[in-house]
């Protein structure tokens, strides 16, 4: 996947304003803004949690290998999908390590997974897609990864 360099010099300035969450098991602590997912993994994954981040969405799509985009119609994200979408890919032994960026005023963020060879990448696809309601109750949530997308209206 080819990257151009302004892009790649925004998304490393961001690496700077990141919050570095480590989830071991059942006995890791909980991170604000982060669901508790501790209970369902017995291994090691690294979610970054990159604050004030401006990167446009065409950016987002260059970087992102696999991305679930989590949007809101005025009343904030859909948490229960969130938790469920992260309890997938974390508990996806291919993911070892996620970003999230938060992009709007209600919580709206993507989610944001690299590193995965295409049977990963489309296990985890069908995965997060039974998860996603054909319709959003409070706003819509896309997952990409390649050629294939889905989501909610």
């Amino acid at each position: 996947m080819p990257f151009q360099t302004g892009g790649l010099r925004r998304l490393c300035l961001c690496a700077f304003l990141s919050v570095t969450v480590i989830i071991t098991g059942p006995t890791a602590g909980r991170a604000e803004d982060v669901p508790s997912i501790a209970d369902s993994i017995d291994r090691t994954v690294t979610i970054h949690w990159m604050r004030y981040v401006s990167a446009s969405s065409q950016l987002m799509e260059r970087v992102c290998q696999f991305s679930v985009k989590f949007g809101s119609y005025s009343a904030g994200i859909d948490a229960n999908v969130f938790g469920l979408v992260m309890h997938k890919a974390t508990s996806d032994e291919a993911v070892s390590e996620l970003f999230l960026f938060p992009w709007g005023r209600e919580g709206e963020r993507t989610l944001c997974i690299n590193n995965l060879t295409d049977e990963d990448g489309q296990r985890l696809f069908y995965n997060v897609k039974r998860v996603i309601p054909e319709k959003g109750r409070h706003g819509p949530t896309t997952v990409h990864f390649g050629q294939e997308s889905y989501g909610s209206r």
